[in-house]
């Protein structure tokens, strides 16, 4: 039987002790995947909301969806968002690419000359990251949607990087949950 004493709960009734054994082991890069409408932004968002109830603090990192229009569909099932608003904050890129690059832009001025090293979106993204993991103590995080972020990206070696994002996120400490879509067309040829 596994230690769980470092264990993140995900509070969905016996799928912590059933399931998982007392629940996700601390560190981990969880990637939940299923269709469209499968509910895995609203599992990722319940699973820091309710570590945050339980002074876990958390940061929600979305790319698709507005933070508004996340905080409208999380009210929607019960969930006052406002409770947790200092303990899980929302970090709201789903203006994308251009975001991203505006923080780009600010860092490399910060930086000074141009013969200063380049700045890659990613490196921003961490530094953000880390940024607010110190700034809230977080220690849980999710990124919704995985798929979003690997577009933003362009990685070039799409198997390496993840890796070594995937790396990265570990080294942090943080627990982390990455929301990802699988198409009916990859179901049906049962790639799953």
């Amino acid at each position: 039987m596994r230690d769980t004493t470092d264990s993140v709960k995900t509070f969905v009734r016996g799928f912590d002790r059933e399931v998982l054994a007392g629940g996700i082991p601390a560190g981990s890069v969880v990637l939940l995947r299923g269709p469209s409408g499968s509910m895995k932004s609203s599992l990722a968002y319940y699973v820091l909301y309710q570590n945050a109830l339980k002074a876990v603090p958390g940061v929600y990192v979305t790319l698709e969806q507005t933070a508004g229009s996340l905080l409208e569909h999380v009210a929607g099932l019960g969930l006052r968002a406002t409770e947790v608003s200092e303990a899980l904050p929302i970090l709201d890129l789903s203006r994308g690419r251009e975001h991203l690059e505006g923080l780009v832009a600010k860092i490399a001025e910060m930086r000074g000359p141009k013969g200063a090293r380049p700045v890659d979106l990613l490196e921003v993204l961490k530094e953000k990251l880390v940024e607010l993991q110190r700034a809230t103590k977080a220690q849980l995080i999710a990124i919704d949607s995985w798929d979003a972020l690997e577009s933003l990206l362009e990685f070039e070696d799409r198997r390496g990087e993840t890796f070594r994002f995937f790396q990265w996120l570990r080294g942090t400490g943080l627990t982390s949950l990455l929301v990802s879509e699988v198409y009916p067309s990859a179901l049906e040829a049962g790639f799953e």
